[in-house]
């Protein structure tokens, strides 16, 4: 169990102040600074409390608050700009939220794909390696014809290799190699096929 401990005074953090410590991951103990009036003391039982109940509500708790709300007028170039800007700053929650939204309602958008793409990257850096094999291979199946669907099999096949699933890795850096011979995928996938073979 992860423990945060927070130094806080009262101009900082008011009774409004529990987004910020929503937004720590783990058991927030809140530590008084030495300016803190002595009723911040009963600020900082309330808002362990309430991290507490948020946590214990749901099994995503945190993700949920931040999960973003979307204009119904936003149209699919709009969702592709909060995806790139989420990217940007690596914010998954977001960029999830924002892909899903995109591919539910605009499901033919030319940024389909490349939302796609950069969710499953994300996912991969983030250390979700299974989301990350849904990410791409989402990408593979609904555009088949995308110029991102040869990184994106790459990409799974990394992921593959690193999950030491190298029969897997084998398979897809194969059709990498031979259904994009010469593209820089292709190149990359021939060789990480000669790095497995020594």
């Amino acid at each position: 169990m992860k423990t945060l401990k927070l130094s806080f005074r009262s101009s900082v953090l008011g009774p409004m102040g529990l987004v910020a410590i929503f937004l720590a991951a783990g058991t927030a103990q809140a530590v008084p600074s030495t300016s803190q009036p002595s009723d911040l003391k009963a600020h900082e039982k309330l808002i362990l409390e309430e991290l507490r109940r948020v946590k214990g509500s749901s099994s995503l708790g945190i993700a949920e608050a931040q999960k973003p709300k979307f204009s119904l007028k936003d149209t699919d170039k709009d969702l592709y700009r909060e995806i790139l800007a989420s990217y940007k700053i690596r914010n998954y929650i977001r960029v999830s939220a924002a892909t899903e939204e995109l591919l539910k309602r605009y499901p033919k958008s030319q940024f389909g794909d490349n939302a796609l793409f950069l969710r499953g990257r994300l996912e991969y850096f983030d250390n979700r390696p299974g989301h990350a094999i849904k990410s791409f291979a989402e990408l593979e199946k609904r555009y088949p014809y995308s110029s991102k669907r040869p990184a994106a099999l790459l990409a799974k096949a990394m992921v593959y290799r690193k999950l030491n699933l190298n029969e897997s890795a084998l398979h897809v850096f194969r059709k990498v190699a031979k259904n994009y011979p010469g593209s820089q995928e292709g190149r990359r996938a021939q060789i990480e096929l000669r790095m497995m073979r020594q």
